[in-house]
């Protein structure tokens, strides 16, 4: 089973403490379940992708990629989506179908990520998950809402994002951690396709703007004119 995970962040981090990954960890448990699961890890250039990266091959990921590109950190949920998408399209045509892909549900600059990358490539997705096993052909997807537990069953492929873990942050091997800086990390150039430019180029994050509203027909008016110019409505 092949998995590829995102474990990029889209907004700096103090750095301070172990590596976490809500999608790693849950790349972690799934291989304990699930024999002959191949973990990729893969992440933006944007604030220290490439450490991301290594920290992941460290703790457990057979492979990584690093994606190359626009400024990501400027754009929403939609655009990257489909940039990530374009990196699960070609991986599959260099390495092989990809069964699933694991996001972080809650990991900075994931947000909404799993379910626009599952509509740009038509694959059924599922949010809030804590963990995964196999089950035939498909998977059995345990997802927690408003701290009650749902037991889902999901064909491959897919795209699951994952909620923190509760398990105590792992910590690499000393063999691994030396491998893992020292291997050379390839990188997929995502400027290329012209259907990803045209996407970016109105896909901004919108400005944050602070409004306090009343009920008056010119805030309303002035509300209506703000979310046009930002392309919401």
């Amino acid at each position: 089973m092949n998995i590829l995970v995102c474990v990029h962040a889209l907004k700096g981090e103090s750095g301070t403490g172990p590596f976490r990954s809500s999608a790693l960890d849950g790349a972690i448990q799934a291989a304990e379940r699930i024999p002959g699961v191949q973990i990729t890890a893969v992440a933006m250039q944007d604030f220290g992708g490439t450490e991301r990266l290594r920290s992941s091959l460290a703790l457990a990921a057979d492979e990584a990629i690093l994606l190359q590109g626009p400024d990501a950190s400027a754009y929403d949920s939609a655009a990257l989506g489909r940039m990530l998408s374009e990196a699960v399209r070609r991986m599959e045509q260099e390495k092989g179908p990809v069964d699933a892909v694991f996001c972080g549900d809650s990991d900075p600059g994931q947000d909404g990520l799993g379910p626009a990358l599952a509509g740009c490539l038509g694959w059924p997705q599922i949010t809030g998950v804590r963990k995964v096993e196999a089950d035939g052909e498909s998977l059995k997807v345990w997802r927690s809402w408003e701290d009650e537990y749902a037991l889902l069953r999901v064909g491959t492929p897919c795209v699951l994002s994952f909620l923190p873990s509760d398990a105590p942050p792992g910590y690499p091997q000393i063999a691994r951690l030396m491998a893992a800086n020292q291997v050379e990390i390839p990188s997929y150039g995502m400027t290329a396709a012209p259907n990803i430019q045209q996407l970016l180029a109105f896909s901004p994050r919108p400005r944050q703007r602070w409004i306090t509203l009343r009920a008056t027909q010119e805030d309303t008016e002035l509300l209506a004119r703000l979310l046009a110019d930002e392309y919401m409505i």
